[in-house]
């Protein structure tokens, strides 16, 4: 395929949702932490030993009464290791006995089953227990209250300050590690939109260049501090120099070809005096086949420096191709070759002496190329956005590896290595159907050539 449309893909924004997708889980892992620290699972312990001892003294009273439970609970809190708190209270809600006095119900948490966790001030304790923390005024309690048959109340209770302590950080940690990876993530979306916009500017500019054959693009600098600024700067550079080398090259070509026309002229009217004819007949063939690739050189350049497209119009491809058609059916005939057509009403923006040179040389080579008592097939017909006029002979062909290369300037295959001509024809169908941007597709049928060009309508 000649002429093709290139795209470009970009790895980097399949790599920065691979990286988000790990720091979602990674979020939806601290979240889950912090779930499980705001249900309270840590104090699964100290829960179950304060509704067993709890259980304990209803046992009691219910067996031994009040007074048993009153007796029971004092030698508890005087141990210097222990880590409960108790307050029994009469009906007429006076504190009997226990190492907790009066405190206001501040900042009270249920978390499962009537169990509170609140926080009891130091001075509030009578007889302190373990696991006192510094630098605060209260304790963390775990506590659960049960009314006696009797109207007695009783609260017991756990220390569980280090317990809330590691639930403070683990819960802070978990909201911190979120925090992060939210600030990570966004971070990363924010570099892969840049990285991305940035690459796609680079390939937006090849694709266009590539196109329209326009070599002046260039890629629009946003910074100059970063990879992706230096390298826009090198890719501009680097077109500077392509372009640069190419106007050289053509101008070289355009004067090379000029400086031997005139020579060439003043030698085809010299040879008019050569004796003998036949003599005479033979250099002046030569000579008008090098003015004609000459000739041919310069209408290449021509073309490829004249982007303006000043004489594009609606031009008709039925009118053009029966043109063509008229004119080389005597040589057709000659060869006993028939030129067969079926060819629909389309138009397209172009310009007509070109297309109607384009086909010629399409033609030509059918011609050409096909063996005597053949058949040349010339067909337009339209598939979407897209008009394609194709032209099928029943020649050699063209090798798979050599298809591409055809389109080169002076390049010309083994079969047609004794026929006349310079390997110019095809180079000029190529700068005028990049002038259309049309493609050109060949393929080779089991018996003959397929020569397609690809119109786009829009």
């Amino acid at each position: 395929m000649k002429h093709s449309q290139y795209s470009s893909t970009s790895i980097i924004p399949y790599l920065s949702f691979l990286f988000g997708g790990v720091l979602i889980i990674a979020a939806i892992a601290a979240g889950f932490l912090i779930s499980l620290v705001d249900q309270k699972s840590p104090f699964r312990e100290p829960r179950a030993a304060v509704n067993a001892d709890l259980l304990f003294l209803q046992e009691v009273e219910k067996n031994s009464g009040i007074s048993q439970v009153i007796e029971i609970v004092e030698n508890r809190f005087s141990d210097s290791k222990n880590s409960f708190f108790y307050s029994i209270e009469s009906p007429e809600k006076e504190i009997i006995t226990g190492n907790l006095g009066d405190w206001e119900w501040g900042d009270t948490e249920i978390i499962r089953g009537n169990v509170l966790i609140v926080e009891i001030p130091h001075n509030s304790v009578s007889m302190p227990t373990q696991s006192t923390r510094f630098f605060t005024d209260h304790y963390d309690v775990l506590i659960k209250s049960h009314t006696f048959p009797d109207g007695h109340v009783i609260h017991v209770g756990r220390n569980i300050d280090d317990l809330a302590a590691a639930s403070w950080i683990a819960s802070t940690f978990g909201k911190t590690v979120i925090v992060i990876l939210v600030v990570i993530l966004l971070y990363i979306l924010f570099l892969s939109i840049y990285i991305v916009t940035g690459v796609h500017r680079l390939s937006e500019t090849a694709n266009n260049i590539l196109k329209t054959g326009d070599l002046s693009l260039r890629v629009r600098q946003d910074s100059s501090w970063d990879d992706l600024g230096k390298l826009a700067t090198t890719w501009n550079y680097l077109l500077d120099k392509i372009q640069a080398l190419l106007i050289q090259s053509r101008e070289a070509s355009n004067n090379i070809a000029h400086d031997l026309r005139t020579p060439l002229t003043r030698l085809i009217v010299d040879l008019d005096q050569v004796e003998p004819p036949t003599l005479k007949t033979e250099l002046l063939n030569e000579a008008n086949s090098l003015l004609s690739m000459i000739n041919g050189l310069l209408r290449i350049v021509e073309i490829e420096t004249d982007v303006k497209k000043s004489a594009f119009n609606f031009v008709s491809l039925e009118d053009i191709l029966k043109d063509v058609i008229s004119f080389y059916r005597p040589l057709a005939e000659e060869k006993e070759i028939s030129i067969s057509s079926d060819i629909m009403q389309t138009q397209i923006s172009g310009d007509r002496d070109l297309l109607f040179q384009a086909f010629m040389n399409i033609v030509d080579n059918a011609i050409k190329f096909s063996p005597q008592r053949s058949n040349v097939s010339i067909t337009i017909n339209e598939i979407g956005h897209f008009i394609n006029v194709t032209v099928e002979d029943e020649g050699p062909g063209i090798h798979v590896t050599e298809q591409d290369k055809v389109f080169d300037r002076f390049y010309r295959c083994e079969e047609s290595r004794n026929t006349k001509g310079y390997g110019l024809g095809l180079s000029l169908v190529s700068v005028i159907a990049e002038l259309h941007s049309a493609n050109i597709a060949l393929e080779n049928k089991k018996k003959g050539l397929i020569f397609k060009f690809c119109f786009p309508t829009q």
